[in-house]
């Protein structure tokens, strides 16, 4: 087995929706609720779930771009943070290592400098790393926007001349041109059509294997993680409820909530369309829930004892992991 090149264990982040007259916590979002995972150097990961699961605030977690409650993150054998024993990893610190864990973001346009060239955005990491200098800068910028789609000879447009496929290849490009060991990819082909989504996706798989990158990829849309990524973790208002390979995942769900995403894909043969269920937005539950499975008012198989016990992620087959108390 490869090495692990990161490392989760029991992050929580809480974000204080509405306080009392005194300032006391009086009602809580439990964005993360003790996630906790491992990535393989050059594996795809993927995060799935419905919006507002917190798939975004456990990668910017990860990465250092918010603050936490509670958990530990090693990346690359280096402790970022370890709340418990309040070891934090000095911003001087981090400041380096920027460089080999990178994020490509899920809106092409409000992610790209609107003031800047398109070179200029790439070549920015690249002169704040001291990977080159002087003209070098542009022509290393060039370099990474070219292995990305982006003809040389476009790289003194600024991003309004772009399309929405080739400003996300240029925020690709600006990722890649550090030299990153680590890619989190949020949700990058989420604001693009569906026929440059493939694109984007292959020119992904190519990076991978041609840099040996390693994806923690962010994404709803379960036939997207299908093709990318080797496992998928799917995530419920905070928790993962299900983690396996992908090929064992979509053959053997074992998870409801798992089976109910699958079930929500857009199917073509109308014969299957009957067959599938669409998720309502209305149907995400985001208050106060009671102690036991947060899924039980959503589940069919719900018994009292889910409504007052946690289940706890457990390995069910190897690499299987599930928590759900009909499993466990």
């Amino acid at each position: 087995m490869n090495d692990i090149i990161l490392k989760v264990e029991h992050l929580k982040k809480k974000y204080v929706l509405e306080r009392t007259l005194l300032g006391k916590e009086k009602l809580v979002l439990n964005a993360v609720d003790d996630v906790s995972f491992t990535i393989q150097k050059g594996e795809s990961f993927a995060l799935v779930g419905e919006s507002g699961c917190g798939k975004t605030t456990t990668a910017r977690s990860i990465l250092n771009l918010i603050n936490v409650d509670d958990g530990k993150v090693e990346f690359d054998g280096k402790t970022l943070f370890d709340m418990e024993k309040k070891d934090k990893i000095s911003p001087k610190d981090m400041s380096k290592l920027r460089k080999d864990m990178q994020i490509i973001f899920q809106d092409p346009f409000a992610s790209l400098d609107k003031r800047m060239k398109a070179y200029q955005i790439v070549g920015e990491g690249i002169k704040k790393h001291k990977l080159a200098k002087g003209n070098g800068v542009f022509k290393m910028a060039e370099k990474y926007l070219e292995i990305c789609g982006i003809d040389k000879e476009l790289a003194n447009r600024y991003p309004h001349e772009f399309s929405g496929g080739q400003r996300q290849r240029i925020g690709i490009a600006r990722a890649l041109a550090v030299q990153p060991k680590f890619i989190v990819a949020d949700e990058p082909v989420a604001a693009l059509d569906v026929s440059i989504q493939a694109q984007i996706i292959n020119l992904l798989n190519d990076l991978k294997l041609r840099y040996s990158l390693t994806f923690l990829f962010i994404s709803h849309d379960l036939r997207v993680v299908k093709y990318f990524c080797d496992r998928i973790a799917v995530m419920y208002l905070g928790n993962i409820v299900e983690l396996a390979s992908g090929k064992d995942l979509f053959e053997n769900p074992l998870h409801p909530y798992t089976k109910m995403l699958l079930e929500s894909i857009p199917v073509s043969h109308p014969k299957l369309r009957r067959k599938t269920r669409n998720l309502e937005e209305s149907e995400i539950i985001f208050e106060n829930i009671n102690k036991g499975c947060k899924f039980y008012n959503r589940c069919t198989f719900a018994k009292d004892g889910c409504k007052n016990k946690k289940p706890n992620l457990k390995e069910i087959s190897e690499g299987h992991f599930i928590a759900c108390h009909e499993h466990i």
